[in-house]
């Protein structure tokens, strides 16, 4: 798990860490993780990415003492064409491998 410091911008991880014990940010998956959804992701009443779609994380945020991804799904019969699903948790995410 790797840490930032509060006054430290890395990789595009937003610097405002003070909500957090310590002033630093537990971060499991930095950026460009491959990552796997945990379970399906759903947006109102439908499947927007299959439980163990493999993703990559593009965006991490700090959010009212937690950790927020934003991570990259392909789309699988559409070459080339992804999806960006903002505002996942740890809980949603496990590590690809």
């Amino acid at each position: 798990m790797s840490v930032v410091p509060a006054s430290v911008i890395v990789e595009g991880i937003a610097s405002d860490c003070r909500m957090f014990k310590g002033g630093s940010c537990k971060v499991s998956f930095p950026l460009n993780t491959e990552v796997r959804a945990t379970d399906d992701i759903r947006r109102f009443r439908t499947i927007v990415v299959a439980r163990g779609s493999a993703g990559r994380v593009v965006d991490v945020q700090p959010k009212n003492a937690r950790i927020l991804y934003a991570v990259e799904f392909p789309i699988r019969r559409s070459a080339n064409a992804t999806v960006t699903i903002p505002g996942l948790s740890e809980i949603e995410l496990t590590p690809a491998g």
